[in-house]
């Protein structure tokens, strides 16, 4: 009998921490991580009668969820003859709970980054400007004064040909050209090269277990031991809530 209380007030604490857990579910899937459900009020289009028909919802979703859970496993204790139902629900309850505690470790990361002053550096525009050196923009005008100069000179006959003005030009311009593509591509490296910090410092912002089974993964699969680790962190995540959320439906099963 005393087993007995202990599997009743188990039971009941289960259905708390699945009602929660469902709560999480349903308003990240209708309002999105409530961090930031303030940011409702600051649409003009939004009501506070409308935001709170939308959470009323939400409650309602995890409280049926929940029940329909708590009830059929109590049943499933007596009768065992609903595999089925069983599958589905825990199929779902394996995923409502993936899906709310991933959205939670997503909230978590970001919310670190904004107090990381590095991390923000890297968000912020740059004022790169891409153009040719004032020299070289002196010479290719003297060469084009030059060359117009000797056309001119050239259709009154008082010159041969311009054929060394038009190939100095040319070879200004070109060396112009060149300079303008060195430019463009050390300018997208050094974007490139922000975006992998970012990234980087993005994943790190997860727990250490989380970052560790996505070194793993990258290990596993041959990317690596640099940041490769980085393109792994969802699956390191998921792999991470999985196991946490397999662990909950058979400590409440049993």
């Amino acid at each position: 009998m005393s087993h007995n209380r202990q599997y009743k007030g188990l039971l009941a604490l289960a259905m708390i921490v699945t009602l929660i857990s469902y709560l999480f579910f349903s308003g990240h899937l209708k309002l999105g991580n409530p961090l930031y459900w303030g940011e409702y009020f600051n649409k003009g289009e939004v009501t506070i009668v409308s935001f709170w028909f939308m959470l009323f919802s939400v409650i309602l979703l995890g409280v049926f969820l929940a029940w329909v859970k708590h009830f059929a496993y109590s049943h499933f204790t007596t009768y065992r003859a609903i595999a089925g139902v069983m599958v589905t629900l825990i199929g779902f309850a394996l995923l409502a709970e993936m899906f709310a505690a991933l959205e939670d470790q997503k909230a978590k990361a970001d919310i670190q980054l904004e107090g990381n002053a590095a991390y923000q550096a890297t968000i912020q525009p740059t004022t790169s400007s891409i153009g040719a050196s004032p020299a070289l923009s002196g010479d290719i005008a003297a060469a084009s004064q030059r060359l117009a100069r000797c056309q001119q000179n050239l259709a009154a006959g008082r010159e041969k040909h311009c054929e060394g003005d038009k190939a100095k030009l040319a070879a200004l311009e070109k060396q112009q050209n060149v300079s303008l593509k060195a430019q463009v591509e050390a300018t997208k490296e050094t974007e490139q090269m922000r975006y992998d910090r970012q990234d980087k410092m993005k994943a790190d912002a997860h727990n250490d277990f989380i970052v560790g089974i996505a070194k793993f993964y990258a290990g596993i699969f041959g990317a690596g031991a640099g940041n490769e680790y980085v393109g792994f962190i969802s699956w390191a995540n998921i792999t991470m809530m999985l196991i946490i959320a397999i662990a909950f439906e058979r400590l409440h099963a049993f």
